[in-house]
């Protein structure tokens, strides 16, 4: 899954945006939130097929 940028919102979390839509995450790192952007997105399609 391709990532186009990440950001910190006022709140805290990083907001990743990508091919698979816009994510928060909270209490990681920019890299922790990318990471799991990855795998989350891997879950979802593989629960599709």
């Amino acid at each position: 899954m391709k990532i186009f940028f990440s950001e910190r919102n006022i709140h805290g979390a990083w907001v990743v945006y990508g091919e698979d839509g816009v994510r928060q995450y909270y209490g990681y790192t920019k890299a922790e939130a990318e990471k799991r952007y990855k795998e989350d997105s891997r879950v979802i399609v593989c629960q599709k097929h």
